[in-house]
């Protein structure tokens, strides 16, 4: 199979994935701040900010495996990666020559995949390592509308495991929603409990 197809193939699949978990990737009624790179600072680009984005992670900062032990952290056991695609350009030279003399050279692009990690699946990385987030609001909750989640609804709780992402579980009746400072807009976060 060539590179470009398996690169293909291994997105795909992941936005698959994420939609036969009930997850549409693409609709967020919260913001988030773009995908970085925990080292360089680079922000990702392309389908790897849609891909990294809808991991439902908080923080925007990923590294890959060896960059987090060489900055004297780990993936913690059992998390799983995330693939960022990149194009890599190889030349060619055909062995002929222009009418200059110069080498006619063609350029090959290839897309290639590695893998990376949240800072959030990662342990032991000193705090220094991990720039503060930037994209943080003011939470001003909708006094009806928590009274009437309540109300109709006692037992529901909103886990904040700084994810953005809502989890419901009937059997428990609990609620996960995004993180109330990361919500663009109040009605936004209110609006889960009343899906459940």
């Amino acid at each position: 199979m060539a590179a470009n197809s398996l690169a293909y193939e291994v997105i795909t699949n992941k936005i698959l994935e994420k939609l036969e978990q009930g997850i549409v990737p693409w609709r967020q009624p919260w913001s988030t701040e773009m995908p970085k790179n925990v080292v360089s600072k680079r922000e990702y680009r392309g389908i790897n900010v849609f891909m990294l984005g809808c991991m439902g992670y908080a923080n925007p900062y990923w590294l890959t495996f060896k960059q987090a032990k060489a900055l004297g952290g780990h993936v913690r056991r059992g998390e799983k990666s995330t693939p960022v695609v990149f194009w890599k350009v190889y030349e060619q030279d055909t062995g002929e020559v222009t009418e200059d003399g110069e080498p006619v050279i063609h350029h090959l692009p290839v897309l290639r995949y590695y893998n990376v990690f949240n800072v959030q699946q990662c342990e032991d990385i000193p705090e220094d390592k991990i720039p503060a987030q930037e994209n943080v609001r003011e939470f001003h909750p909708i006094e009806q509308a928590e009274k009437t989640v309540q109300r109709t609804c006692p037992n529901v709780q909103r886990l904040n495991l700084g994810q953005h992402r809502r989890i419901t579980s009937l059997l428990l009746i609990r609620s996960t929603c995004p993180r109330q400072k990361s919500s663009q807009e109040t009605p936004n976060f209110t609006a889960p409990s009343f899906m459940s």
